[in-house]
Order: C-alpha cells, then structure tokens, then sequence
C-alpha cells in the first residue's frame, strides 16, 4: 500500500524474473476499486526490476532497474571478456514517464568493494544487487545492497554517498 495522487493505491511489479533473481516488466499502481491508474515501466532503455518501487509526493517514483555491461573483469580476477550487473535507481515523474535522475552503481562504488566472488563462467556478475531504497525526509534516498553487504545514504541531486554501513568501507 503507498500514496498515489493523494490517495491510498495498491502498487507491484509484474513481468518476467530471470534466472539471476532480477526482473524485467513495470510497476503497476490500482486505485481502491483495483483498476489501473498508472503503470512506471523503466525508463532510459531499462526495464522495472522486481525489487523495489515507491512512490514520492508530486506523483514521483523510484525503481530499481539493471543493466548487464561487457567489460574486462581481470582487475577483479575476472574474465577479460566478463558482464557485469549495473544496478540503477530511477526517478521517473509518473505523469509523463521521463527520467528525472538515475543513479548507476558502477559510478559511485568499487566493483571490488563486492563481498561476491567474479564469476569464471560466462556469466553476468551480480557484484551490487541492489535490495531496497528508502525515502528519506529531506530528499537523500538510502538503498541497501545484497552482494556487498552494505547500506548507503544517497545524496538528492548529486547522487554522491554521504555514508555506508556494512561493507568493505563502512
């Protein structure tokens, strides 16, 4: 249950879950009768992931999404040919779908800070697996991130970690 144009909403994800525990659709919001009032499908290219959405006053959303990179993983005893998992929060103002912000994993924390080992098979590397985001009274977000044990307090605007607790850097 959250708030959707002032008004209490049911909101989920629906779509496709993927072998490596992320999904791939769009989060859905009913209004009291359970009829469709608004659907938040990713944004940018990405699709909505299945683990987290909420939504914000002023009809605004936050979604996880991901995107799988190739990338020389051998700086972390991975493969020079290697895919990596690129977690991203989006902002997405849900009158109009357009990205407001997004904030990439990859851009402000060390693959090498993953408490997971690089895979050796071709597989994509879950290194951050992004869990939660919480909404923070004066607009910083705080997520929390499965594979490198760690919670981070994320700055409104600039998208700079303000601080971590758990994880290699805490």
């Amino acid at each position: 249950m959250q708030r959707y144009a002032g008004r209490p909403a049911l909101t989920f994800w629906r779509g496709k879950v993927l072998s490596l525990g992320f999904g791939q659709g769009e989060d859905v919001v009913l209004n009291s009768g359970y009829e469709t009032i608004a659907k938040v499908p990713g944004g940018n290219g990405l699709k909505a992931d299945l683990h987290d959405f909420q939504i914000a006053p002023g009809e605004i959303s936050y979604t996880t999404a991901f995107n799988p990179i190739r990338c020389d993983l051998s700086s972390v005893e991975g493969s020079r040919d290697g895919v990596i998992i690129d977690t991203a929060v989006q902002e997405i103002d849900m009158r109009t779908g357009l990205v407001r912000w997004e904030w990439h994993s990859l851009d402000h924390v060390a693959a090498s800070e993953s408490e997971t080992t690089t895979p050796t098979k071709p597989t994509p590397w879950d290194w951050f697996h992004i869990n939660s985001i919480d909404l923070e009274p004066g607009g910083n977000i705080f997520i929390s991130a499965r594979s490198t044990w760690a919670g981070y307090q994320i700055e409104e605007g600039s998208g700079d970690i303000l601080w971590r607790l758990g994880g290699l850097k805490s």
